[in-house]
């Protein structure tokens, strides 16, 4: 059973259009062989197999409607890949990046501001238009986990209600809270 709904939707093309999407999933695999439609990704259908593992482990238990978890077998080729997707760059882009003129020469045409982007933004995990907002007093630490409050103004002092589904706190290492230390003294002027 389980074998059979992981063939299945390793056929079910990727992206249908609408007029495809409101088939029945075999008819959509139809229509996808027809078509000659690119199929589902490993890594999708990796994440559907294991929401059907997970649904049949609750079965098991607590609920103990059956004594087995067929699915807990069950692999999928492809579900996972060489190169962790979390990673927006290789070491040579890095390199590329680091190494640019702009990054090692000090007497360069850059506003600090622009230096401080491309220092902070590859490895931070902040979009660019975050990092854009991002002020010194923005960087915090809450039971010794130092991390960026990226929100607006408003959305900041309130945090609570629904203005807190939008704020996000993207977790910095030690290193880049020392930087942001140093960048507010820094803008503080001489004592």
């Amino acid at each position: 059973m389980i074998i059979d709904f992981r063939e299945a939707i390793a056929r079910l093309p990727t992206r249908p259009k609408k007029n495809v999407a409101c088939l029945p999933l075999l008819d959509q695999i139809d229509v996808a062989r027809d078509q000659n439609l690119p199929p589902l990704a490993g890594a999708t259908i990796g994440k559907l197999v294991t929401g059907l593992r997970v649904t049949l482990e609750h079965a098991v238990n607590p609920l103990r409607f059956i004594a087995f978890n067929p699915g807990s077998t069950v692999k999928v080729k492809g579900a996972k890949s060489d190169v962790d997707a979390r990673l927006p760059f290789t070491p040579e882009e890095l390199n590329i990046i680091y190494s640019d003129e702009m990054m090692t020469d000090p007497d360069a045409d850059m506003p600090d501001r622009y230096f401080w982007l491309l220092v902070l933004a590859p490895l931070s995990g902040l979009r660019i238009e975050e990092m854009g907002m991002l002020c010194p007093q923005n960087i915090r630490c809450d039971q010794g986990i130092w991390y960026a409050l990226i929100a607006s103004g408003q959305q900041a002092e309130a945090e609570s209600g629904p203005a807190a589904a939008i704020v996000r706190r993207p977790a910095l290492d030690h290193h880049r809270s020392q930087l942001s230390s140093l960048c507010r003294k820094a803008a503080a002027g001489p004592p």
